[in-house]
This record gives C-alpha cells, structure tokens and sequence, in this order.
C-alpha cells in the first residue's frame, strides 16, 4: 500500500543536499585547515564555542549563509556559513548571542568591512589583543569586555560611516552650541 508515508518524496534529494551541505560547513574549512589550527597550538572556533557554551544550548544560525556582497574582504571565498559561526545559547545560565571567528585580524576585518561603525566590542583577557582591536578597529567606540550599548552621558558618543558623523557629550554639546566669533581692536 502507498500513501504519503511510504512514497519517497521528492524533497528528499533538497534535504539530503542541505544535510551534506550542513555537515560540509561543520568541518570548518576541511580536515587540513583544522590540522592547521592544531599545529598552531590554537582550537577550531566551533572547538571554542563548545567550551564557552552550556553543553546543548548553542544554536547555530546562517550555517547555509553566504558571504553577503558589501563584504568585499571574502570576495571570491567559499565560505559556509559566511566564514563566521553565530548562534546564540546560555554562558553560566545566561542566554548569549556569539560570533566566533579564527583569527583577531579575520575578525576585524570583517567588523570594518560593514558600513556602520557606531560601538565594537572584545572580550578578551589578553592586553595585546585588546589594544590590537582599538588601534585596528575603525569604530566610534571600542569596548573591552563590556558590551557595545554601553555609554555614559559624559563620554564622547558617536559613531563613523553610516552609523553618523558626529559625537555627542557635554564637550561637544557646548562646542557644537558655541559660536566661535573673533574681534580685531585697533588702536
């Protein structure tokens, strides 16, 4: 007897396709990338995000995504998942989103590659790397260890490209609400 459960569907060969391609995006470049990493003494981003995570709360989004074309730094690059792993799930209970890269510079690349460039943020416990992401990071502000929504009202705020080109604050509140005038006196 055929019915709907018996027949072989013809979305079969989709899903397939998506499990391989899934399967394909979870081996991170392939066995000698990952090799690479290894060798470099350093673990694989997913290798990392399983560390950092609650064991089974990490979801995984955009695995089949593509290099979105304003991102001129992976033109050309066959990249699952956009070369970046993003997800979110719990740290100590606490419910995350995360984007785990393989290297600092990959990573800063990329956040510079967008068109908007209010706040950044690193979380990290090494001085050099921190110093790394404010000196290379093209941003209005760079926070360490601290989420990029974070601000206070005396600090200068503001942002760069499209993200504006102004700041804001007491200084620059006062600065912008001056008028600069000049008087020449002549004996």
């Amino acid at each position: 007897m055929e019915g709907p459960l018996t027949t072989p569907s013809m979305l079969r060969p989709l899903v397939d396709d998506l499990h391989a391609r899934r399967q394909q995006a979870r081996q991170g470049g392939g066995e000698e990338k990952v090799a690479k990493q290894h060798a470099a003494g350093k673990l694989t981003a997913r290798e990392r995000l399983d560390l950092l995570m609650d064991e089974g709360t990490f979801t995984e989004l955009g695995i089949h995504g593509q290099p979105h074309f304003s991102q001129q730094a992976m033109a050309g690059r066959e990249a699952p998942a956009d070369g970046v792993i993003t997800g979110y799930g719990r740290v100590d209970g606490r419910f995350v989103a995360v984007a785990a890269y393989d290297s600092l510079d990959e990573a800063i690349r990329l956040a510079n590659d967008s068109r908007y460039g209010l706040q950044a943020a690193i979380f990290t416990n090494r001085l050099a790397d921190a110093m790394t992401a404010f000196q290379s990071l093209d941003f209005g502000g760079v926070l360490v260890n601290e989420v990029p929504t974070w601000r206070a009202d005396q600090q200068p705020y503001g942002g760069v490209r499209d993200s504006g080109n102004t700041r804001e604050g007491p200084a620059y509140s006062i600065r912008e609400m001056t008028e600069l005038r000049m008087v020449v006196l002549s004996p």
